[in-house]
């Protein structure tokens, strides 16, 4: 009886040391995190150690800032020294994934951007609660907020009818992409998008394999007029991602879309901006920047090239 009971005892003592801290990381992503700012989880495709503060100073000293939005969550926007001379300007709008972190994002974007002369706005759409569990909005919160920064882009002038607004999604925010698109182009929706870039992610990890209950009820020409760019690492998620892009391009087409380019990298790990960055050449991204540079804004279409 003794032995038995202190045998029971050592497993599960082995127990809680080998898998609790693994459930504790797992389940509470935001104790890393407190409610607007502080120490953020870091992502796959994150460029190095810098902190969310480092990142915000090299906001600031590029000309920069941060925009508070209802309920705290926030957006960084940097718009390029010559913009106001720009012929077609481009504004891209990112989202970030699991990792809740606006400020690695705008970084990705802004060192890896080289010559070209697009505008970054990386949203922050998940906070902490008073309990460090991190929060997501679902899509239709991460749209209103999309409404909020078009109306702050147009009443502060950065926006208007020789802008092209492209809208990025990493991991996570690459699995709403595909949901925003569709409200987006909705009757009700602001129709605002040139374009969207869905980065690694789909909605099927989080329905278990199927479509997402939202897409599901999409009506047969939901996407029209829409255009997409995806892109996923061949062995990325051993290999499940790219079965689920191939799946998600035949989803658009399906649905009155168009996908100018699925781009698969051979790679297993997780985002584009992994695959280069300054100083080191990335067809990846050097396709993606090329992409961007080709749309056009939303009212002038005609001239997009192909």
């Amino acid at each position: 009886m003794v032995k038995n009971h202190v045998s029971r005892i050592g497993i599960a003592i082995l127990f809680a040391v080998c898998f609790l801290p693994l459930s504790v990381c797992y389940c509470q992503p935001g104790a890393w995190h407190n409610r607007f700012r502080g120490i953020h989880q870091r992502q796959n495709n994150n460029p190095g150690p810098m902190s969310p503060d480092e990142i915000r100073k090299i906001l600031e000293q590029a000309g920069g800032e941060i925009v508070s939005l209802p309920n705290g969550y926030f957006f960084l926007q940097w718009f390029p020294e010559n913009w106001n001379s720009l012929k077609i300007r481009h504004i891209v709008i990112t989202l970030h994934g699991n990792g809740g972190h606006a400020e690695r994002m705008f970084n990705l974007w802004y060192r890896n951007r080289s010559s070209h002369d697009f505008a970054i706005i990386a949203l922050q759409y998940a906070i902490s609660d008073e309990y460090g569990n991190l929060k997501f909005q679902d899509s239709h919160e991460i749209y209103q907020n999309l409404r909020l920064i078009i109306d702050h882009l147009k009443k502060d002038h950065f926006f208007n009818s020789k802008t092209a607004l492209i809208l990025h999604g990493f991991s996570r925010g690459s699995a709403r992409i595909f949901e925003l698109a569709a409200m987006d182009r909705a009757a009700d929706g602001m129709h605002a998008f040139s374009a969207f870039i869905a980065d690694s992610g789909t909605s099927f990890a989080e329905n278990r394999g199927r479509i997402s209950p939202f897409l599901e009820k999409l009506s047969p020409d939901a996407y029209k007029g829409a255009r997409f760019w995806l892109y996923c690492g061949s062995g990325d998620r051993g290999g499940r991602l790219r079965i689920g892009m191939l799946k998600m391009k035949k989803f658009i087409t399906e649905h009155g879309g168009k996908v100018d380019n699925i781009f698969i990298y051979d790679t297993n790990k997780h985002g584009i901006f992994i695959t280069g960055g300054p100083g080191r050449e990335s067809r990846a991204l050097n396709t993606l920047f090329a992409y961007i540079n080709g749309i056009r804004p939303i009212t002038d279409t005609s001239k997009e090239k192909r």
